[in-house]
C-alpha cells in the first residue's frame, strides 16, 4: 500500500489553496477548490477503469484550464502557459501516481487512491480553513 498521506501532499505541492474559496466563481477557475477535489473523489466511482477515470478527470480539467487560462490571459495581458494552472499540475501529479505507483487490479486502484484522495481533502481543508500547512510540519 502506498503512503497515502505522502502522496496527498505530493498533489497538493505547490498549490495555493486557500484564499480562493472566497474569490467569485471567475477567479477560482483553474484553481483546486474543495468542490473541485469532490469531483474527483466522486468520478471514482463513475469510472470503469483506470482510462475512463483519468479520461474523466482530464475533461473536467481541461474545461476548467481552458476557462483559467482565457481569463487570466485577459487580466494579465500576457500568454499563460496552461502548465502553470492549479488543476493541470494536480491532473499531471494524479496521472503519473497511477501510471508509475499504483499498479493492479482497478478494484485495489480504486481503494488505494479513494484514500489518497481522502487525505488530500483533509490536508486541503486544513489548509484553507485553519492556514495550517500540514505537510511541512508533519
Amino acid at each position: 500500500m502506498a503512503d497515502k498521506f505522502g502522496m496527498a501532499c505530493e498533489l497538493l505541492k505547490d498549490i495555493d489553496v486557500g484564499e480562493e474559496e472566497k474569490e467569485e466563481k471567475k477567479e477560482k477557475e483553474g484553481k483546486i477548490t474543495k468542490s473541485f477535489l469532490r469531483k474527483v473523489y466522486e468520478l471514482l466511482n463513475e469510472a470503469e477503469g483506470k482510462e475512463d477515470y483519468i479520461i474523466s478527470v482530464g475533461y473536467m480539467v481541461a474545461r476548467r484550464a481552458a476557462e483559467a487560462k482565457k481569463e487570466k490571459e485577459k487580466k494579465e495581458k500576457r500568454e499563460i502557459k496552461v502548465e502553470d494552472i492549479d488543476v493541470v499540475k494536480f491532473f499531471k501529479r494524479l496521472e503519473r501516481f497511477l501510471s508509475e505507483k499504483l499498479q493492479g487490479d482497478w478494484n485495489k486502484i480504486r481503494g488505494e487512491l479513494r484514500g489518497i484522495l481522502e487525505q488530500t481533502i483533509k490536508i486541503y481543508y486544513i489548509k484553507a480553513e485553519l492556514g495550517e500547512e500540514v505537510c511541512k510540519r508533519l
